[in-house]
C-alpha cells in the first residue's frame, strides 16, 4: 500500500476513534489520496506551479537560522531564492539532490 494511502487511512481511523473531527480529517484524506495518485512527474508539476515557493523559501530561511549562518551568506542565499524558481525546474532540483 502506498504511504500516502496509509496516512489517509490513519486519519479515517482517528475519526472513528473520536480523536479528530471529520472536517479536518477529510482535508488530509483528500490531499493524501490525491498524492497517492501522483507519480514523480506529477509532483514536479505541482512544485513548478509556484504554489509552494513561499513555503520553500520559508524552509530555506529556517535552515539558515538553524545553521547559524553569517548574515552575508544568508542574504546571498535569500537573494538567489527570489529567482531560482524561474530558471530551474523541480526536476533540476531533484537532480541536484541525486548528486549528493
Amino acid at each position: 500500500m502506498d504511504g500516502y494511502l496509509i496516512l489517509a487511512e490513519s486519519y479515517r481511523t482517528l475519526v472513528k476513534q473520536g480523536k479528530i473531527d471529520s472536517a479536518t480529517a477529510d482535508k488530509y484524506i483528500r490531499v493524501y489520496e490525491f498524492l497517492a495518485a501522483c507519480d514523480k512527474d506529477d509532483i514536479c508539476i505541482l512544485a513548478d506551479s509556484s504554489s509552494f515557493n513561499d513555503i520553500i523559501r520559508g524552509y530555506v530561511s529556517l535552515a539558515l537560522e538553524e545553521a547559524e549562518t553569517d548574515e552575508e551568506t544568508k542574504e546571498k542565499i535569500k537573494s538567489q531564492m527570489k529567482w531560482i524558481f524561474d530558471i530551474h525546474s523541480a526536476q533540476d532540483a531533484l537532480g541536484e539532490l541525486e548528486k549528493e
